[in-house]
Formats: C-alpha cells, structure tokens, sequence
C-alpha cells in the first residue's frame, strides 16, 4: 500500500514538473514570437526610413564575401529589389568609370587598416541615368579584434548636389551680374558726361553772355542744347532697351519676314539719311528667320548709324542677308575707312570691359547689339579691314517649318 502511494505522489510531482516546464516553454516561445515581431516591425521602420532618406545599406563578410543588400540600396541603384544577386563587384560595376578605380581603392584601404571612408561618388542606374551618392563603409571585427565583415551605405545626395551646383551657378552669375551692373555704370557715367556738360556749359554762356549775344550766336547755343538732350534721350532709350533685354527671361520669337523690319528702320533713320546723303542699297528679297521682331529693329538702327556715322563721303550703305551652316546672316556694308586689327577686338566688348576699353565710336550701341544677338541665339561680328570698309553682321536661326 505505501509503495502505491509513494508511487502516485512520485507521478504527480512529475507530472507537476512537466506542467511548469511546459509553461516555461510557452512563455519562452511568447517572449521568442514576439522578439520576432518587434525585429519584424523593427526591420520595416528601418526599411521605411531608408526609403525616406534614401539611405540603402550593404554589408559584406570579409572571409565569404557573402554580401546583402537593403531594398532601398536595390532601389537607388535602380535595380528591382531581389533581381541581382548582391555582391562588391556588382557595387563597383555600377560605380561610375571616372570614379571607380578610387572607390575600389578606398574600400581596399578600410578592409588592410579598419579605417571607416567616406567619399562622394557617381552610380551608373541600368537605363543610363547618373545618380550622385554618398558612400560610407566600417569594418567590423570579430571577438580576436580581425576584420570580420565590412557594412556600407549609399545616400543619395543627388537633389542636393543639383542645388549645390544651381547656387555656385546662381553665384557666379550674380557676381558676374554686379561686375557688369558696376561696369555699365561707369560706361554710362561717361557717355552721359560730356553731353550734360555741354548743356551746362552752352547754358551758362546764355546766361552770362545774353545780352551782348547775336541772333545766330543764340541759335547755336540753343542748337548745341538741343542736340546734347537728344544724345542724352538716346543714351536713356539704349539704357531701357537693355533693361528690357534683361528682364525678359523668355523671348517669344516667331516667323521674320526682314523686309518689314528693314523697311521700319530706314522710315526712323529718314532724317539722318537725308541730313548725311547716304545711299542705302537694300535687296529685292530678304531671307526669312526665326526671332524678335522689336530687337531686330534696335540691332539694324544701331548698324545703320554706324555705318552713316563712319561710313565714306557721302555714305554708301549695301544691306543683305545670305545663309550659312544652316543659319542667316545678315550684314550692313559701308564705305569707310575700315578697322585695325587692333580695334576690332574691342566692339562688341561686354560691359565688363567696355569703360576700361573703348575703341572709336564704340558707345553703348554694339555691346546692346551683342547683348540682343545672343539672348536670340545668334552671333554678332563684324569684317574689317583698314581701306576696306566695314562689314557688320548678325546671325539668326532659319525659318520655321
């Protein structure tokens, strides 16, 4: 009887045994269950990151070379995640040609010394496209301190170097903008000088000289005014044609027919043609282009000025257009004396140049011409030759089809 009951109470405290085992297993597989879940969880908040950032990650055993890579890597990289099987030689061979013979040496350098890099690169996606990245990599070591695995990142740092690049393009132009507003301001200053002191110094005469004056004396005076305000107006309108040149950022150009043009300009300059006896000879047709009708018009008046003003005795002024290389090109022809080799350099000078150089009756006029003529896309030039006249021109896109 004793060894029956001895016997029950041995199989119950077994069995007890058994119970609090098999709890302790359950609670052990609740705890390993729900590690498993918060790695899970953990894992997809890292991806999301990674995506967010586009921050991709890779690590690589050293002695294996067994390589992994995050699906944001995949992803900047322009690869489908799980299409290409990870390794170094896959991230190298992505690497940009101009880059990569330093980034292998760089990840070579991290793996002999445990030394972390850092370098900015470019990555060659598959259709082509050029990423800009931010690469770092550490070298893990095992518990005998040697290099177990290398862990690595790519940040995609495009959008930032595309800003990095509009400021430095925003900056340089900015500067060069001030040089030129500085420039054109002491360009300016010294074209309107001399007219406002021969205003001033022709009404001074007036004012102290009177009463003694002649009729004519009077009229001269008042004459040499009125031309000076006119200089001064002429000034004024090149100095709001170039704002207007300036502000417009986009240029709505259109179908040329030149003739039009031309013949608008010969109506404005009508006096001083008449007043000089030039003689304009103008094509019986004109080729068409592609451009801006109200520039044009300033780019021909400043031309044909030119060539009244430094044309022969009197001014014989051939006009024409012809094409070349797939673009037209008109020209003005005078009769004067022609340029120096020396002096042709200096038309057509930027406003960064033009008050530090300034050849014979090179104003305002043809830095504004140049200053049109490439806002258009065309080119501004002028062939010279000393007794040989002058030929200015400029070129323009052809007609639309």
């Amino acid at each position: 009887m004793d060894k029956k009951i001895n016997s029950a109470e041995q199989l119950a405290k077994e069995l007890d045994g058994l119970y609090k085992r098999l709890s302790e297993l359950e609670t052990v597989d609740k705890e390993k269950r729900k590690a498993e879940r918060a790695l899970i969880d953990s894992q997809a908040r890292m991806s999301k990151a990674e995506e967010m950032a586009h921050f991709g990650s890779w690590k690589m055993n050293i002695s294996t070379r067994e390589t992994v890579w995050s699906d944001e890597f995949f992803r900047i990289c322009g690869i489908k995640p799980g299409t290409v099987k990870p390794s170094i030689e896959n991230i190298f061979r992505i690497t940009h040609p101009e880059d990569r013979q330093r980034a292998i040496e760089l990840v070579s350098v991290a793996i002999d010394t445990g030394n972390k890099y850092d370098i900015e690169k470019r990555i060659v996606k598959p259709d082509g496209s050029i990423r800009y990245v931010q690469s770092i990599g550490q070298v893990q070591f095992d518990i005998d301190e040697k290099p177990e695995s290398i862990v690595g990142s790519f940040l995609d740092i495009t959008e930032r170097k595309q800003n990095e690049d509009d400021l430095r393009k925003y900056t340089a132009e900015l500067e060069a903008s001030n040089e030129e507003l500085d420039a054109f301001a002491h360009t300016v200053a010294h074209d309107l000088k001399n007219p406002v002191n021969v205003v001033y110094g022709a009404i001074q005469q007036l004012q102290d000289n009177f009463k003694e004056m002649t009729f004519g004396e009077i009229n001269e005076m008042t004459n040499i005014v009125s031309r000076s305000a006119l200089k001064m107006t002429s000034i004024i309108n090149e100095l709001l044609l170039l704002a207007s040149v300036r502000k417009m950022d986009e240029v709505k150009t259109s179908n040329i027919d030149m003739s039009i043009i031309v013949s608008n300009v010969l109506n404005r300059l009508s006096n001083e043609i008449r007043q000089s006896k030039s003689v304009i000879i103008s094509p019986d047709n004109w080729l068409s282009c592609v451009s801006y009708a109200p520039w044009l018009e300033e780019v021909w008046i400043n031309y044909i000025i030119n060539a009244i003003k430094y044309g022969g005795t009197p001014p014989i002024i051939e006009l024409g257009s012809d094409e070349n290389s797939g673009r037209i090109r008109y020209w003005v022809r005078d009769n004067g004396n022609g340029l120096t080799k020396e002096q042709i350099p200096l038309l057509f000078t930027n406003f960064t140049r033009l008050h530090e150089f300034r050849a014979q009756g090179n104003g305002l006029g043809l830095s504004i011409v140049k200053r049109i003529i490439d806002k258009l896309g065309g080119e501004a030039g002028v062939e010279s030759e000393v007794g040989n006249g002058s030929l200015f021109y400029f070129t323009l896109p052809k007609t639309l089809i």
